[in-house]
């Protein structure tokens, strides 16, 4: 009985075809594997890697079964070879929970826990000539405060204001003292005040989250207080929502200041608005500091505090804008798991 010859020329265009996709499945076989030490989500790393192998391995045997005579049996090798690649693809692809340069960071150990980072002004402030125009700004501030605090006064028949008896400042990071005290703390910079050259306390240095400027400074919403003295002459703090329909945190209720911070402060203070100094959107990380505008002597019911806050809530964003083309830095707090 004659034995049936092969088809010689499609015998060898498969063994073409079959060598091209041999290459570009060994190609892709190593490109993957070094991918999914680095990209893919851990929970598909071993699939991808067995996939890819198999893949590997199903198209040489497809292709030493369709040069040897079985070619059905081959090529049906091969399918199932670029199925399993589709599926590797498709788990590929797939979004990772964490970027590539933090699995990269990850794995060499550089970074052992979370960390916590702000972009704030460099301190002291530079150039100094955009003293003069932070200064003005936070004059003209200050002033249409009294402005409409007294004109609120005068309607509800009350004395006015003495002009004195407010003040604005601003609280920034002291970049200048944290490469060697190792600590973030809150100051008021040279001459970013209006009205304080006389006060004690415009050399308060303040933690963050520490009374209203601190928690200001890292929950990043504005908020207002009232102070009452007590009998000894220490203050005792209540809070004020500023915005009562917007949300807000849960952390203002307590004021903690230390015993020098109070002494700094004295008694005479009796409210304060504070607002976050924001890069642009929005978000406790964007703020980068701190506008207060606070009065002494006199004492404001809550509805003047809320008007002033609602008046002031733009030029507040105005002044955070003003403050946005000033040389920067980046500072970071890393915590680190102790084993």
């Amino acid at each position: 009985m004659p034995t049936e010859k092969p088809d010689l020329p499609a015998v060898a265009n498969a063994v073409s075809d079959g060598k091209e996709i041999l290459k570009g499945a060994l190609d892709s076989h190593q490109t993957i594997t070094l991918k999914a030490l680095d990209v893919i989500p851990e929970g598909s790393r071993l699939t991808v890697y067995v996939l890819w192998t198999i893949s590997a391995l199903a198209a040489v045997t497809g292709i030493v079964f369709v040069t040897t005579g079985g070619q059905t049996f081959g090529f049906l090798i091969i399918l199932l070879s670029l199925a399993a690649i589709t599926f590797s693809v498709y788990l590929q692809n797939r979004p990772a929970r964490t970027s590539p340069e933090q699995l990269g960071e990850l794995a060499r150990g550089q970074v052992s826990g979370p960390s916590w980072s702000r972009i704030v002004p460099k301190v002291p402030v530079s150039p100094p000539e955009k003293l003069d125009t932070f200064q003005l700004s936070l004059r003209q501030l200050r002033t249409a405060a009294v402005a409409q605090l007294n004109e609120a006064r005068k309607k509800a028949g009350r004395s006015e204001i003495n002009e004195t008896h407010v003040r604005t400042n601003v609280f920034l990071a002291n970049t200048q003292d944290m490469a060697e005290s190792g600590a973030l703390v809150l100051i008021i910079p040279k001459r970013m005040h209006d009205n304080m050259a006389s006060f004690k306390d415009r050399d308060i240095r303040i933690l963050p989250h520490e009374g209203i400027t601190g928690r200001t400074f890292t929950l990043g919403e504005a908020c207002g207080a009232t102070a009452v003295p007590d009998a000894a002459g220490r203050l005792n703090w209540s809070k004020v929502d500023l915005f009562p329909m917007r949300p807000s945190s849960d952390e203002w209720d307590r004021f903690t200041l230390s015993e020098e911070q109070n002494a700094l402060i004295g008694s005479r203070l009796r409210w304060i608005i504070s607002f976050p100094l924001r890069h642009e959107g929005q978000g406790a990380d964007k703020t980068f500091g701190v506008l207060n505008t606070d009065g002494v002597d006199d004492d404001l019911p809550i509805d003047d505090i809320r008007s002033l806050a609602g008046s002031m809530e733009p030029s507040a964003a105005a002044f955070a804008s003003s403050l946005a083309g000033l040389p920067k830095v980046r500072i970071t707090i890393r915590v680190e798991d102790v084993l």
